[in-house]
Parts: C-alpha cells; sequence; structure tokens
C-alpha cells in the first residue's frame, strides 16, 4: 500500500513538472550583442543624413529597426530637398534584398525621421552590407552581422550609384 501511495506520488510529481516546465519554448538569443552605429552624412552645404541601428544583434526570420533622418537645414521653409534613397542588404556579388525606397520632400528648416524595418530572410548567416543609396550622390555602407559574428572577410561591398527600379 505505502509503495503505491510513493509510486502515485512520484507519477503526480512528473505530471505537474512536465506541465510547469513542459510547455515553455526555450528563449532564442541572438548570435551576437547589438553593436549600435550612427552614420552622419552631409549630401550639400545643408542636407544632412543621420542613420542608424545595430551593427550586429541580427537573428535571421526575426525584425530588426534602423532609423533614417533627413535634414534640411536651408532656413527658408520653401527650399525644398527633393530626396529619392534606397536602403539595401549587399553580399559580396550584389544586391541580396530591398529594404527600402523613399521619395520625400522636405521643407527647408524641417526634418523627416522615420523608424525602418527589416525582416532578414531565414537563411541569411553572416556579414552583409547595409546600403543607402542617393541616386547621383554616393552611397553609404555599415557592415552589420546577421547571426554570429566570426573571424571572416566582411566585403568588399559593391558600389552602386542607383536604387533598383529608378
Amino acid at each position: 500500500m505505502i509503495k503505491t501511495l510513493v509510486w502515485i506520488a512520484i507519477v503526480i510529481a512528473a505530471i505537474v513538472l512536465a506541465v510547469l516546465f513542459g510547455g515553455r519554448e526555450p528563449a532564442i538569443a541572438p548570435e551576437a550583442p547589438p553593436n549600435p552605429f550612427t552614420t552622419v552624412w552631409g549630401l550639400g552645404e545643408r542636407q544632412v543624413v543621420t542613420f542608424s541601428g545595430d551593427s550586429a544583434g541580427h537573428v535571421a526570420g526575426e525584425e530588426s529597426k534602423f532609423t533614417l533622418a533627413l535634414d534640411n537645414r536651408a532656413e527658408d521653409i520653401h527650399d525644398h530637398w527633393h530626396v529619392e534613397c534606397c536602403m539595401l542588404l549587399l553580399d559580396e556579388d550584389g544586391i541580396v534584398l530591398e529594404i527600402a525606397h523613399r521619395n520625400v520632400s522636405i521643407p527647408g528648416g524641417t526634418k523627416h525621421s522615420e523608424t525602418i524595418t527589416v525582416r532578414f530572410p531565414a537563411d541569411l548567416d553572416g556579414p552583409y552590407g547595409l546600403s543607402l543609396v542617393f541616386p547621383s550622390r554616393g552611397q553609404s555602407i555599415q557592415t552589420i552581422w546577421v547571426g554570429e559574428i566570426r573571424p571572416v572577410s566582411a566585403g568588399p561591398w559593391p558600389e552602386l550609384d542607383t536604387c533598383p527600379g529608378t
């Protein structure tokens, strides 16, 4: 009788533990900790671009956020800055993913700022070039890591002077 009660107690304890801990998914942490970057780029006498985000800590199949800020420092509100730009993910061979394509007009003395969200495809791993392209004005590239940072060469990234579809 005592053996039966002990076995019943063990079975109940096992069921309770399975219910408490068995249904939980393990937390998935990024392969590398975030490493913030901010790039400030003057495109003209009064036109300033600020591009920021993390260069590491990105997980394939999940979302990451980057910030693009455009500052038209012209004093006259009627002095519009017409901006076309695109954000691209590059590997050494070319464009992997077009993340965003923007056409905005910014009055003098104002700023345009937005958060751009990207979901990296599930099969990505390694270093990529996150490129911000302003057609006929140039390109700014930040190396980012999706997944684990490994001791491999990052780049060279292709130089672009146009956005896809432009």
